[in-house]
């Protein structure tokens, strides 16, 4: 690790991701520049060398949120060939990171603060857009695609809340397949039965 007078030399995503630990733990109030140095072990001389001020700090982290919880996830579904096999992917995503539904959860409650609510609204828009061209490759017609596209993501979003809330109950992963069957299964244009996808 390196040092400077005994003290260590954080970089600029240090800074970053010590902000969205504070984010997902109390929101974008807990990101205080000398807690994180107390945290960090580090002085404010350091925070300044790489950020502006405190919100060029918040920028910083909610820019590597949507990178990572939008843009990286849909760049790593372009390699997932089976449009099921992306569903499956992005929970496997929600499953691996557990401290982005913190943060989601915190920029949630905080939609209407002017620095978040653009950004959630890129997301929000960025990964219906995935979803919806996961939909209309398994052959569903327009209108089921965006409907499909918008249960899935609050169903994803619940998700993180629920195992954020009470992580011992949704530990497991079996009922994953459950809910992939679900969501896959062919358009109820009554409820007299079921009808196909159309090609």
């Amino acid at each position: 690790m390196a040092t400077r007078n005994g003290e260590r030399l954080l970089t600029r995503e240090d800074w970053t991701r010590a902000a969205m630990g504070a984010i997902g733990a109390g929101g974008l109030a807990a990101v205080a520049v000398d807690r994180l140095a107390t945290q960090l072990g580090a002085s404010r001389g350091s925070f300044y060398w790489h950020f502006k001020n405190r919100q060029d700090l918040l920028t910083a982290a909610l820019a590597t949120w949507e990178q990572e919880g939008s843009t990286d996830v849909e760049t790593a579904l372009r390699k997932v060939e089976a449009p099921a096999e992306r569903l499956r992917t992005i929970f496997a995503t929600a499953f691996a990171h557990p401290l982005a539904a913190d943060i989601e959860a915190a920029l949630a409650a905080m939609a209407g603060d002017p620095l978040v609510a653009p950004v959630l609204e890129r997301v929000t828009a960025a990964r219906l857009r995935v979803l919806r061209q996961i939909f209309a490759d398994l052959g569903y017609d327009e209108d089921e695609c965006d409907v499909r596209a918008r249960v899935f993501h609050v169903i994803y979003l619940g998700h993180g809340q629920a195992r954020r809330a009470t992580p011992e109950v949704y530990a497991g992963t079996g009922y994953i397949e459950r809910l992939m069957t679900m969501l896959l299964s062919p358009e109820s244009r009554d409820m007299s039965g079921p009808a196909a996808p159309r090609a």
